[in-house]
């Protein structure tokens, strides 16, 4: 086979490739945005969709929170995945105009999303919604550590800051902002996190269960022939705890 045989089959074989992926993609949106409605992961055993499709599906972390953001800002304006699926708009364009679009602004976004390259459209993005350009971005510092950098708006700073005073005046000591995220997440995923919950409400019919069971030990227990007793002596053998016989 010349090389130009040879290249033309590779060409051919990357087009169906590129097709099936293309297919794939599109299915993934699909199928992620019913396990979001059905919240199908948590009857999988995974306490997220993010984390279902990383670990349960093993997609990488890029490709999870894309897929999970166009899928979940679909429901709002269907035309959005429809792009995506025609091919009109790509995956990166799409997950870039999803933190601004909305019903009102959608046919403005969508046809900025087709005729922008990634760059114009994150300056765009970036003149409605300046957060955008500073992503949360961490990398590991040790085998348990991780350095972790996001931008905040003043208001989110203040009540981080407010939050950090109340829980250093309650505990009498110093108190890390890491402390600070911890405790809030740990409050917001008690209150929050169908899996907590699922487990309070096994925990609360366990400890009903065993109180209806101390209940039942303490009631008192009858012999068959209580009602033909009629003499102190058989009253005395049955225990005195009894009441006592008419």
């Amino acid at each position: 086979m010349h090389n130009g045989d040879l290249i033309a089959s590779i060409h051919k074989k990357a087009l169906n490739a590129a097709r099936t992926f293309q297919e794939a993609q599109n299915t993934l949106l699909d199928l992620l945005g019913q396990m979001d409605d059905l919240k199908g992961f948590i009857h999988l055993g995974y306490t997220s969709l993010f984390t279902y499709a990383t670990e349960g599906l093993k997609l990488s972390e890029y490709q999870a929170m894309t897929l999970i953001q166009i899928a979940r800002k679909s429901k709002e304006i269907p035309e959005l995945k429809e792009k995506v699926k025609s091919g009109s708009i790509t995956l990166s364009n799409a997950k870039q105009i999803a933190v601004v679009v909305t019903k009102e602004n959608a046919q403005e976004w969508l046809e900025k999303a087709k005729t922008l390259s990634k760059r114009e459209l994150e300056r765009e993005v970036a003149r409605v919604k300046p957060e955008t350009m500073l992503p949360a971005q961490f990398h590991w510092m040790s085998g348990e550590r991780i350095d972790l950098h996001l931008g905040v708006t003043e208001e989110v700073m203040e009540d981080i800051l407010r939050l950090q005073d109340l829980l250093a005046s309650k505990k009498k000591e110093t108190i890390r902002l890491e402390d600070v995220i911890a405790f809030a997440l740990k409050v917001s995923l008690e209150k929050h996190d169908p899996i907590e919950k699922a487990k309070r409400a096994v925990k609360r019919g366990e400890e009903k269960k065993a109180d209806q069971s101390k209940n039942d030990k303490d009631l008192i227990e009858y012999p068959e022939n209580y009602n033909e007793v009629r003499d102190w002596t058989a009253y005395l053998r049955m225990g005195a705890n009894l009441p006592m016989p008419l």
